[in-house]
């Protein structure tokens, strides 16, 4: 299995979860090399599933012929949060094609697991992904997007960098703020703190401005024709919003685990409002406007 999709953060996690089909099979360096470079700057770096399947031309002599292709003989597919890409020994280049996951969709209806697929057509091309099975997660994912699962995430521009932990304690049990003895250890712990603090702040001030009742239905009205990218896009803002709920103290958990549960709701956050082009956190709620000593004079 190729090593280069699982230590790259932008397919780190979908690599992970192909893996755990049962059907999951080898994907040689050049293929793996292409994926990465078919997902340009801005695309929000990360792919949400990683399939076998295949793209061809719905108009073309062949469609029938690809239709009733069978898995042995399907070619490798990633899905970002606004493109397909495939991969095939055939050729240098990775086909892309850019747009929403579905357009028209259809579960295939073979009898046996190993078989079983999901086709939808974007404008002329058409895409048909192989599944474990009918109900698999990653049906979900290519719907919905994987907001509200994924687990790695590459560096988002907005989004602040976290604390290094420079001192590693013998151990990596959870322990009290300001209970250790070492000095180092305090001060970076102290860091740590003021770092979790920030991110509750930007990622309740983002979910107040882009998340609320008010803001949705503003984005429902205002964006009705990017509505399947808002339903996608606000999935990664909900789960940070969730997250925030229960989110973990210092003493919770090891130091190391708590950094990693802020850095990452907060970049949960900040992909929602790239993928929408809004800033991050924000100013004020969407649709209401702010109001200011104008107002009053």
């Amino acid at each position: 299995m190729s090593e280069i999709l699982l230590k790259d953060p932008r397919t780190a996690w979908a690599w992970h979860e192909y893996n755990q089909s049962r059907h999951a099979r080898q994907i040689p360096d050049k293929l793996a090399k292409n994926i990465l470079d078919a997902i340009p700057a801005g695309d929000h770096g990360h792919v949400e599933v990683l399939a076998d399947g295949d793209i061809w031309v719905e108009s073309s002599v062949f469609g029938a012929k690809d239709r009733s292709l069978r898995r042995a003989d399907a070619n490798f597919l990633a899905r970002t949060m606004r493109r397909w890409i495939m991969v095939t020994p055939q050729l240098d280049l990775a086909v892309i094609v850019d747009g929403p996951p579905s357009g028209g969709v259809s579960l295939g209806s073979a009898q046996i697991d190993l078989e079983q697929s999901w086709i939808t057509t974007i404008k002329d091309n058409s895409i048909k992904v192989f599944l474990d099975k009918r109900d698999s997660p990653a049906l979900e994912r290519i719907k919905d997007g994987a907001g509200f699962e994924i687990l790695r995430l590459p560096y988002v521009d907005d989004v602040p960098e976290a604390p290094k932990l420079t001192v590693s304690p013998m151990d990596d049990t959870p322990r009290q703020l300001g209970t250790s003895s070492n000095e180092q250890e305090k001060g970076q712990e102290a860091e740590v703190a003021a770092y979790m603090a920030q991110v509750v702040q930007r990622v309740q001030l983002a979910f107040n401005n882009y998340g609320s009742k008010g803001a949705i239905k503003w984005i429902a009205q205002e964006e009705a024709a990017r509505k399947e990218v808002a339903r996608r896009a606000l999935g990664y803002l909900l789960n940070a919003e969730h997250k925030l709920k229960r989110a973990p103290q210092i003493g919770d958990a090891s130091l190391r685990s708590v950094l990693n549960y802020y850095h990452h709701m907060e970049l949960l956050a900040a992909v929602c409002c790239r993928e929408m082009g809004y800033p991050y956190p924000g100013n004020s709620p969407l649709g209401q406007k702010v109001m200011s000593l104008d107002d009053f004079y």
